[in-house]
């Protein structure tokens, strides 16, 4: 995953609180995306285009927005679970109460459809398409290009790729861009907690097959993942997890392990059942319970299902390894599958041996993000 870098200067626009379904914003710079043309560009002078929609608002003019700057990277927030959550429907809010006009008093009206199903305001100016489709998102290339759109950053927000889609859109805009278009190129925005799946399910659906490589957009030469690299300190040995083990006061929790190569943190994924200020303490020994101690920390303000890692001074060789949670405060608990997954390691509870496997990631020296 080292080939993924996350631009510091994108940890701030990671931090924005989404509001509508189109949202764009200009981000100063060096013209990063545009220096990447690689080809010809079929230019349809977009930037001369009027319009005016059925509310009476019309687009801004040379007088009042002046020439264009190249000095500014343009991105705007785009979404892929089109047909992805629900197939029922289409469901169009404002088909439903032309029809049913009581429905607005009404929530269990059974005209809105069923619960929790997705819903249209109205119904799209391509109709009820869903994200796979090739045409649509040749379309929405094409336009976008032509409003000087440099990057769609897709939301991942929800620990969801929508990979079929993902790959369904990078090959429409590499298609784009092959045709001479300047279509905008992909890049992704993560949840704004722990983003180790979002970004290690991009890394392997994406990245390193090389998929579209033209269309992935770049930040400082790197493919852009916008989330807190923070979050992305370790590669998971188990993220697999079905089952929630709290930690009683005087109790440990614990997961040994076989590290094949040289590390420099280790850690879990943890649950707060969204208590604040929870604490722990966690320690890695060598060997396994009653082994020598190697390193201990003591973590307080626990996210609530984030991962912790535990660093050590210096970097640890390959061999077997114990890591063990104690001294809690509050609500804290260690995520586990019920059934074990980690050859070379088990669980254990107050230093005997427990069914399962423990949630372990270990962090690579030099790793850090």
């Amino acid at each position: 995953m080292k080939s993924v870098r996350l631009s510091h200067r994108s940890i701030a626009v990671a931090r924005l609180v989404l509001a509508g379904s189109l949202a764009a914003w200009a981000i100063a710079g060096s013209g990063a995306a545009r220096a990447q043309e690689n080809a010809p560009a079929w230019d349809v002078y977009g930037d001369t285009w009027v319009a005016t929609d059925g509310l009476g608002r019309a687009l801004p003019t040379f007088e009042e927005v002046g020439p264009p700057r190249r000095d500014r990277t343009v991105a705007i927030f785009y979404f892929l679970w089109l047909g992805q959550h629900s197939r029922t429907g289409p469901w169009d809010i404002t088909k439903i109460l032309a029809a049913h006009p009581d429905a607005m008093k009404n929530a269990n009206d059974p005209a809105w459809g069923p619960v929790s199903h997705f819903h249209h305001w109205g119904e799209p100016l391509y109709g009820y398409y869903v994200s796979r489709q090739a045409w649509v998102i040749r379309r929405h290339a094409d336009l976008l290009a032509a409003a000087g759109v440099d990057a769609v950053i897709c939301d991942s927000t929800n620990n969801n790729i929508y990979g079929k889609c993902v790959l369904a859109l990078c090959r429409g805009l590499s298609e784009s861009r092959r045709l001479g278009n300047p279509a905008p190129r992909y890049a992704a925005i993560g949840p704004f907690g722990d983003a180790n799946r979002v970004v290690a399910e991009l890394y392997d659906t994406l990245y390193a097959p090389g998929i579209c490589a033209d269309s992935w957009f770049r930040w400082d030469g790197k493919p852009l993942i916008l989330a807190d690299p923070a979050t992305l300190l370790g590669r998971q040995l188990n993220d697999r997890h079905d089952v929630s083990r709290e930690l009683a006061p005087g109790h440990t929790l614990g997961q040994s392990f076989a590290a094949a190569a040289a590390f420099d943190g280790v850690g879990g994924c943890f649950p707060t059942w969204r208590e604040t200020g929870s604490a722990m303490t966690l320690t890695l020994f060598e060997g396994g319970p009653g082994g020598r101690p190697v390193v201990s920390g003591r973590f307080r303000d626990v996210q609530d299902n984030g991962w912790v890692y535990l660093k050590t001074p210096t970097p640890l060789p390959a061999g077997r390894y114990y890591l063990e949670m104690s001294q809690p405060r509050g609500r804290v608990g260690w995520w586990a599958a019920r059934r074990p997954v980690l050859n070379g390691g088990e669980a254990f509870a107050d230093g005997r041996p427990a069914e399962g496997g423990m949630t372990l990631g270990l962090q690579e020296p030099g790793s850090r993000i």
